[in-house]
């Protein structure tokens, strides 16, 4: 991604095993970085190494658990060391899915409209979504995220040497209802 005044940079690389039929063990290594072309921004990168299974509990229900650490390392001080987590869950029924999932990680906010730039976030939501149709479905959604942000400056506050020193708490509720016509029009 970029704009203007910063670009920021992502990367994934992930290796599975299959157990077996029902079970995914997988290894997972993320980067991401922030150049500021504005200098009261601190450039800084996040690399996260995660470990995880992916478990078909049975044909309806499946799982994913997986965590690890992560480094945070900004362009002027010292390595930050934390973690990175993910649960989740999707039940299959005739004509509907539930899913739900919740995660914590360091990421970057820069698109997101308030240019929040480096935060740790906890993030849960729940999807609900019904097919009345091939023509018809419904989805209904809800989540809450917790971001601890960091301050402008990229700064430990005076009080305590944790850079995150705001914290925003958002919550959302969705429906969206589709219809699909002139489907087979070319």
């Amino acid at each position: 991604n970029t704009s203007d005044d910063l670009q920021e940079y992502h990367g994934r690389i992930r290796t599975n095993y299959a157990w077996n039929p029902h079970d995914i063990f997988f290894s997972q290594y993320a980067y991401a970085a922030t150049k500021y072309d504005d200098t009261s921004q601190e450039n800084s990168a996040i690399h996260d190494l995660t470990l995880g299974w992916n478990h078909d509990f049975n044909r309806r229900l499946r799982g994913t658990l997986s965590g690890g650490p992560s480094f945070l390392v900004p362009e002027n001080g010292s390595t930050e060391t934390g973690y990175n987590a993910y649960a989740g869950l999707i039940w299959q029924f005739r004509n509907a899915t539930l899913t739900w999932n919740t995660s914590y990680a360091y990421e970057f906010d820069n698109f997101d409209g308030s240019r929040t730039g480096l935060t740790k976030t906890w993030s849960n939501s729940i999807d609900y979504n019904y097919r009345f149709s091939s023509y018809l479905d419904m989805n209904l959604s809800g989540g809450y995220d917790k971001s601890d942000q960091e301050d402008e400056q990229g700064r430990p506050s005076l009080n305590n040497n944790d850079r995150f020193n705001t914290t925003e708490e958002t919550y959302d509720l969705g429906l969206a209802v589709r219809y699909n016509f002139l489907r087979w029009y070319t």
